[in-house]
């Protein structure tokens, strides 16, 4: 087994807030690692519909603090929503400090486009429907030119070590060396979320809650993991990576329009921001007509240089046989965010001295019942800064050598593996998706308990009697293990429908009373 002491601060994941932090780190010697070796990886660069900030004239960061409130249908947390709006514009400054190439006008001004529950348009754009990858392509240059920072691909965090609520280091499984113990006393959290747990969803297949479970397991408490937010549109295709791709939406702000196969529009009558509604009332409906039988689609035909404009999404329809100038595109509700998370305060602090959380492993409460369009990148930056800021900028101090055993992994075969993971995300989409109900729900949980025993009935093993190349695949099962029944649990103790934890039973007894 490999130890390596020679950093100050550790990042795990190389997403939009686990560079953004290691990027306000200087001078500490930072080392990011990344489990996926593409350099980015997680769902960074799949992000199509923006960033959010008030910074056009005429808008305020209290309208969008008021529109992010309503979109969380109450249960957000104020204090994060206040900082999100309020220091939006400082982290759109950091991007343009470092170039980031957002959509102009012929004048050379920003543009600002609407998405769905704005009440202004406040969303800024790069390259059309590809703000992600220019993102994260403006952060990982950065990233390769700050002294300060060092990257590691290959390399899954899976154990946390703790001494004395105090972090001490953390196991990592490395494709090409196996084990590596990483021995530093400040670890930041930032790999992302969990959509891997349902069958359809727009988060690639790295996104298995490698950090939520790895926090969870050290004893740090989780919150709000209910709460997941199904995206409603989400191309009805082929998986790519694990994913079926996401149809922005941007594209119905642009005007396209949700028809069923009849060509009636299903959100006539149903809000009265009709296409722009909440993500999780369009979400419903959406999931309602399919399940009735019936078929639902995206009609841009109508959007001028719709081609131009949604590149991206013009690509993958392509790839689907659907031109997107005349065809309308299928959609399908995808697990998309999670809204909950590991529990952290405002500088991403969790009850572990030395242990920080940002971007979607946190759960912050910002985003509440239901997140606001593209103010998920926007809580990278913003939180991203905050958190580096409260690292202590202290040298690194070596912790006294101890011997430190080795990681044990569920002796799994590819097959039972497969079989097992496909059970549980056929299990979760269809017991806590956009709709859920108390005997689904239950139904789902008692199922999912005799996976786990199924799993776990195969006993531990030493990695070297196990192919290596499948370490990395039963270590993403049982995380997935792990963040599906804590979701199973959190939404079966919450009572009240809300938002994204949607009860048909409890919203009967509220519409009827």
């Amino acid at each position: 087994m490999k130890y390596i002491r020679d950093y100050q601060v550790i990042v795990v994941g190389a997403g939009a807030a686990g560079l953004t932090a290691a990027l306000h780190l200087a001078p500490l010697k930072t080392l990011v690692i990344n489990k996926v070796k593409n350099e980015t990886g997680g769902s960074s660069p799949y992000a199509q519909g923006g960033i959010a900030a008030a910074a056009a004239e005429g808008d305020s960061p209290e309208l969008h603090y008021q529109d992010t409130l309503t979109a969380g249908d109450g249960l957000c947390n104020r204090e994060m929503v206040t900082i999100l709006t309020e220091e939006a514009v400082h982290a759109i400054n950091f991007l343009l400090d470092n170039k980031m190439p957002f959509d102009r006008d012929d004048k050379g001004s920003i543009l600002y486009n609407r998405e769905g529950s704005h009440c202004r348009a406040r969303i800024l754009r790069s390259q059309g429907d590809s703000t992600g990858a220019a993102l994260m392509d403006t952060l990982k240059k950065a990233a390769d030119e700050a002294e300060h920072i060092t990257c590691r691909e290959g390399s899954m965090a899976w154990e946390l070590r703790v001494r004395d609520k105090r972090t001490t280091g953390l196991f990592a499984w490395d494709d090409d060396e196996g084990w590596i113990y990483f021995e530093c006393d400040k670890i930041i959290l930032a790999a992302g979320g969990a959509g891997q747990v349902f069958s359809y969803t727009t988060n690639p297949s790295e996104s298995t809650g490698d950090t939520i479970a790895l926090a969870g397991r050290a004893g740090v408490p989780l919150n709000m993991m209910e709460m997941i937010q199904f995206h409603p549109t989400a191309l009805d295709g082929d998986k790519i990576n694990g994913r079926i791709p996401l149809v922005t939406e941007a594209l119905r702000g642009a005007g396209a329009l949700l028809i069923d196969e009849t060509g009636r529009r299903i959100m006539e009558g149903v809000h009265p921001l009709k296409e722009l509604a909440p993500r999780d009332v369009v979400a419903r409906v959406i999931w309602n007509t399919v399940n009735r039988g019936g078929r639902v689609f995206l009609d841009g035909s109508n959007v001028p240089d719709v081609e131009k404009h949604f590149p991206t999404v013009s690509a993958s329809c392509r790839e689907n046989g659907i031109d997107i100038r005349k065809d309308p595109i299928p959609v399908t509700p995808a697990a998309h965010y999670l809204m909950g998370g590991v529990l952290t305060d405002a500088k991403g602090r969790t009850n572990i001295q030395g242990l920080w959380c940002v971007g979607e492993t946190a759960g912050t409460g910002l985003h509440g019942a239901n997140r606001l369009a593209s103010n998920s990148l926007l809580e990278c930056l913003v939180f991203g800064i905050r958190t580096a800021g409260d690292v202590p900028k202290t040298s690194f101090k070596p912790i006294e050598d101890v011997e430190i055993a080795q990681p044990m992994v569920l002796s799994l075969s590819q097959s039972v593996m497969e079989s097992i993971k496909r059970e549980l995300q056929e299990l979760m989409f269809t017991g806590f998706g956009p709709i859920r109900t108390r005997a689904g729900m239950e139904d789902a949980e008692l199922k999912l308990k005799s996976l786990k025993e199924k799993a776990y009935s195969f006993g531990r093993v030493s990695v070297s009697v196990l192919n290596r190349t499948s370490v990395r695949k039963i270590l993403e099962l049982e995380n997935l293990l792990y963040v599906a029944r804590e979701i199973a649990r959190a939404a079966m103790d919450n009572p009240v429908s809300r938002g994204a934890h949607f009860l048909i039973e409890e919203n009967r007894k509220r519409i009827t009373a």
